[in-house]
């Protein structure tokens, strides 16, 4: 009986045995299918996870970053990267799977980083995960705006724009380090003027700045392609603490086919009723052009010739008073009907109105070839014969107090100063600038022919008083003068009072020049009325008058700048140069 129970022992043993070996083999089975599974290819991406975005102030320590894969097949190839690339550096490996960011010692402004990691498995299955890195300063960003006067940020080619830029230091209200505005193209075909560095402009910090205006001029961006060109335009502001704010607008510039004309109505202009008076507008475009002028001010409406033309011709109405009139000068592109205006304005005086400038005595204009002939030359326009008090008297006369050629007018007065109508002058009155002038005798004190040596012992000599001695000078030397210089020729009329006066000097440059008629090929000093010659024997070839202007011409030493030389005119030429003081010349007094 023990017996058969160790064999039954013997053979339940052998059965629970037998079926612990079925079981460690189907376990061992079915944990190497899974093995080798494992080792299998996977067929989808891999996933990549690096967590959601994050947020650091500058200065904040290195932060970890960590990845988790799954799927595909081990071994694992990590390659982390940024986006601006700069940021790199901030990176403490680019080949592993778990790096730390640390924000670079330079970095001082705001700036968003977009970090991103890509794995790759054994078998080139590679999948990516991306975060944003916001980097923020430590303290309070400036706040700034920009905007353009264009409102709907698309401009014309060549036409000039405002930038207006606003901003404030948020954290104290005070000045701010720094405030510029750069420029970048975004799209087309690269134009001219883009600054190399993209500084536009730098805005004085001096003082409070804001807000300021960035003025783009006309022609400074110019598309001469055929599609739109976009200008970025940045407003970067620095706060005393390096915290840098930017905003940006962007700026679509037309193609010069597309845009409107850039024009000009030209400069304005000072006339005297009557006077002929053509205004020129000009454009510059590709397309065909529409123009069209509009009288937009003014007293009274005025008949305008060639409002439909490029230019524009109308008289200038009588007037009492200084009078302006204001005109419109519009293009349009007749392609696009794009359009742009200037306006210029005309300021119309009064024949009797002279401001004190005598005209030149020119009637004629020149071209290219000739000097003396007609006007209205649209080629050559605004020529000297074209303005002033000589065309007005030439189209409608001039209401004039006394008489002369052209737009002079001279009054004759005796040797007591009396306006007089006939006999012998002694004295002229220019009733235009106000001058009177003396006229030379024929003999005596006063002769037309004697000379001087220039000198003057006062505080506008130039440095040099000149020479007041000298045997190269003539005139007649009696108890009034006892030398031939202009000084003691100026002291000696005023001491016996030519015309009543006795604060007579030598002239001006510009003032000698002023009776001047330089449309004469000879003579040139104004005529009176019927052509009357006023100063008898004055105007005499290769005869210089003096001026009581000093001239530095010829000095070459620059630590001495004082004088030797003196300006005059010759009055049969109209010449101006500088002669020697110790040399002679004739003498023409005013006052």
């Amino acid at each position: 009986m023990k017996i058969e129970m160790n064999r039954v022992e013997r053979q339940s043993k052998w059965v629970i045995l037998t079926f612990l070996l079925f079981l460690t083999t189907a376990c061992s089975g079915s944990l190497e299918s899974e093995r080798q599974q494992g080792n299998q290819p996977d067929s989808g991406s891999l996933n990549v996870d690096i967590g959601g975005d994050i947020e650091l102030a500058i200065g904040s320590a290195p932060i970890a970053i960590n990845s988790l894969v799954t799927g595909g097949a081990e071994p694992y190839t990590y390659a982390w990267s940024t986006q601006p690339v700069l940021f790199n550096e901030a990176l403490s490996a680019e080949d592993a799977a778990n790096i730390e960011f640390e924000i670079p010692e330079d970095v001082t402004t705001e700036s968003t980083v977009l970090l991103t990691l890509k794995v790759t498995d054994a078998n080139g299955v590679a999948g990516q995960a991306q975060i944003n890195v916001s980097i923020s300063p430590n303290n309070t960003l400036p706040i700034v705006t920009l905007a353009a006067d264009d409102n709907d940020q698309v401009v014309d080619s060549g036409q000039g724009f405002n930038l207006n830029a606003e901003w404030i230091d948020a954290e104290d209200g005070e000045n701010v380090a720094a405030a510029q505005i750069f420029v970048e193209q975004l799209s087309g075909i690269t134009i001219e003027n883009l600054p190399t560095s993209g500084l536009l402009v730098s805005f004085p910090m001096s003082d409070d700045s804001s807000p300021a205006l960035a003025v783009i001029a006309d022609n400074q961006f110019v598309n001469q392609s055929s599609s739109v060109v976009t200008l970025r335009f940045t407003l970067s502001v620095t706060d005393q603490a390096s915290g840098i704010r930017t905003q940006s607008i962007d700026i679509d510039i037309l193609p010069a086919s597309e845009s409107a004309p850039v024009v000009s109505a030209g400069n304005n202009k000072v006339v005297y009723e009557g006077e002929l008076v053509t205004l020129f507008g000009s454009v510059s475009s590709n397309g065909i052009s529409q123009f069209n002028w509009n009288q937009v001010d003014g007293e009274v409406p005025l008949t305008l010739v060639g409002a439909q033309n490029q230019n524009l011709q109308f008289t200038a109405p009588d007037v009492q008073t200084p009078t302006i009139y204001e005109f419109q000068f519009t293009a349009t592109n007749s392609t696009t009907n794009r359009r742009n205006s200037d306006f210029v304005r005309v300021t119309v005086l009064p024949v009797t109105d002279t401001n004190g400038l005598n005209d030149t005595g020119v009637t004629l204009c020149a071209d290219q070839q000739s000097n003396s002939v007609n006007c209205g030359l649209t080629s050559f326009p605004r020529q000297d014969a074209e303005s002033g008090r000589d065309p007005a008297e030439l189209i409608n006369g001039l209401n004039k107090t006394g008489a002369g050629e052209l737009g002079f007018d001279f009054s004759l007065l005796d040797e007591n100063g009396e306006e007089i109508y006939s006999g012998t002058p002694s004295c002229i009155r220019d009733n235009v600038t106000g001058l009177i002038w003396e006229i030379k005798s024929t003999s005596g004190l006063r002769a037309h022919t004697h000379t001087f040596t220039w000198f003057d012992s006062g505080d506008t000599n130039g440095g040099i008083e000149g020479t007041q001695n000298s045997s190269q000078a003539s005139c007649f030397v009696d108890t009034n003068i006892s030398s031939c210089d202009t000084e003691s020729y100026v002291n000696a009329v005023n001491s016996i009072g030519l015309c009543g006066a006795n604060d007579w000097r030598l002239p001006r440059v510009f003032e000698l020049a002023s009776i001047l008629n330089y449309g004469q090929t000879e003579d040139k000093m104004a005529l009176g009325g019927d052509n009357r010659q006023l100063w008898p024997n004055h105007a005499k070839p290769d005869t210089p008058y003096w001026t009581s202007s000093s001239s530095v011409f010829g000095v070459s030493d620059p630590e001495n700048v004082a004088a030797p030389r003196a300006w005059a005119i010759n009055l049969s030429t109209g010449n101006e140069a500088s002669r020697s003081k110790s040399n002679t010349a004739h003498v023409l007094l005013v006052r």
